[in-house]
C-alpha cells in the first residue's frame, strides 16, 4: 500500500491519490521559496447527476391518468374563502360567460369559482381560462369525460377547497346578486339549505316548481328518501363543506334511475345529526336543457343574455317572485295536509308574539 507523503505545510497525502499543480499562487502557509511542483489530493468522485422523473411516466397512464387532466392540482389546498362555487360545464361556452358574470356579481365577493371541465371542448376550456386570467377567484380544470355528469370531478375538487360553504351553478343558470348572501343565512343554522326553484321557460314564460317545500319538515325529507321526488337542483343549493366531508360518500355517480342531485341530497338526508333550512325566495334562474330542447343554441344565449341584463332590475324580479308565489299558492290549495304543515311552524311563532 502506498503511504503518505507530507509536505512543508504538514498536509498529508496518499501517493495513489496525488496530482501535480503548477499554478498554485504563493500564500502565507506557502514560502516564497516553495518548490514550483507541489503535490495536491486529488478531488472526490462526483456522484452521478439523479435523472428528474417527468410527470407523464408511463406510471400515470398505467392508473388511467390523461396528460390534459387537472385531478392531482384539483386536490392541492387552496386559499381559504367564504364559499366555493362549482360550475360543471361539458358543451361549448355558448352560455358560459354570463353563468360566470352572475357569480363574481354576488354581494358575497370572498368566493372561488371552480370551473369543472367534464370532457367539455377545447373552446370551452380556452374560453373559461380567458375568465379566469380577468380574475384570480376562477380556477379551471380540465377533466376527461366521467361517469354520468362527472359528479366524482366535483369530488376532486371540493378535496382542494378551503371554504366554509359550497354551492353549485349550471352554465346555462343565472344568479340574482343576492343568492349567496341568502344562502350564507340559511348556512348560518343548517348544514344543507335550499332556495326556491324558478324556470323560464324557451317562449318567456315563468314556470316555477310547484311543490316548494320545507326542508325542516321531516315529512318532506322522508318523501325525499322513499320517493323519486326533488323540489330543488344544485343550482338552488348550498351546504356546509364540514358537512359534506362529514359523509361516508361525496359526489359520485347517480344510478341511471335516479337524479343526480337527488342522490347527492339523500346523502345528506339520511345523516340523523345534519340540520336542515328552505326559503321562498327566488334567487336563481334555471333555463333547463328538457325546456329548450327545440330551440336552437343561438336563440337561447339570446334570450339568457336579455335576462343577465336584468338581474338588477328590481321590477323583473319582482314580477317573476310574483308568479312564482302564485304557482306556489295553487299547489298548497291543492294539497291541504301539506298546506297546514307548511304553515304550522309560521302559526307557533305568531302565537308566541301573541302571548
Amino acid at each position: 500500500m502506498a503511504t503518505a507523503t507530507t509536505r512543508r505545510c504538514g498536509f498529508a497525502a496518499p501517493a495513489r491519490s496525488r496530482r501535480t499543480c503548477r499554478s498554485k499562487p504563493a500564500c502565507r502557509f506557502w514560502p516564497s521559496s516553495a518548490p514550483s511542483s507541489i503535490i495536491w489530493p486529488a478531488a472526490p468522485p462526483r456522484r452521478a447527476a439523479r435523472r428528474r422523473r417527468r410527470w407523464w411516466w408511463p406510471g400515470w397512464q398505467r392508473r388511467g391518468a390523461l396528460p390534459d387532466s387537472d385531478a392531482a392540482r384539483a386536490r392541492s389546498p387552496r386559499r381559504s374563502r367564504r364559499f366555493t362555487v362549482l360550475l360543471p360545464v361539458l358543451r361549448p361556452p355558448w352560455f358560459l360567460p354570463h353563468a360566470v358574470r352572475s357569480v363574481l356579481g354576488q354581494t358575497v365577493e370572498d368566493l372561488e369559482l371552480c370551473i369543472v371541465c367534464d370532457g367539455a371542448p377545447p373552446e370551452t376550456v380556452a374560453a373559461a381560462r380567458d375568465l379566469a386570467a380577468v380574475d384570480q377567484r376562477i380556477h379551471v380544470f380540465r377533466f376527461a369525460k366521467g361517469e354520468r355528469h362527472g359528479e366524482a370531478h366535483r369530488a376532486a375538487v371540493l378535496d382542494g377547497a378551503r371554504s366554509r360553504f359550497v354551492a353549485q351553478i349550471g352554465d346555462d343558470d343565472l344568479w340574482y346578486p343576492d343568492h349567496l348572501a341568502v344562502l350564507a343565512r340559511l348556512l348560518a343554522r343548517a348544514d344543507l339549505a335550499a332556495v326556491c326553484q324558478v324556470r323560464l321557460m324557451a317562449d318567456g314564460v315563468v314556470r316555477p316548481v310547484p311543490t316548494f317545500s320545507s326542508l325542516a319538515d321531516p315529512h318532506v325529507r322522508e318523501r325525499m328518501l322513499s320517493q323519486t321526488w326533488n323540489f330543488f337542483g344544485p343550482s338552488e343549493a348550498g351546504y356546509r363543506l364540514a358537512a359534506y366531508r362529514a359523509l361516508p360518500v361525496g359526489w359520485s355517480p347517480a344510478p341511471p334511475d335516479l337524479f343526480s342531485d337527488l342522490f347527492m341530497w339523500r346523502k345528506f338526508l339520511r345523516q340523523p345529526d345534519l340540520t336542515f333550512a328552505s326559503r321562498f325566495a327566488v334567487t336563481s334562474l334555471k333555463f333547463g336543457a328538457a325546456d329548450w330542447s327545440a330551440t336552437g343554441p343561438e336563440q337561447q344565449a339570446a334570450i339568457i343574455a336579455r335576462e343577465a341584463a336584468l338581474l338588477h332590475d328590481r321590477t323583473r324580479r319582482d314580477e317573476i317572485t310574483r308568479i312564482a308565489r302564485d304557482g306556489v299558492d295553487v299547489s298548497l290549495r291543492a294539497e291541504p295536509t301539506l298546506r297546514a304543515r307548511l304553515l304550522r311552524p309560521f302559526r307557533t311563532a305568531l302565537d308566541a308574539v301573541r302571548t
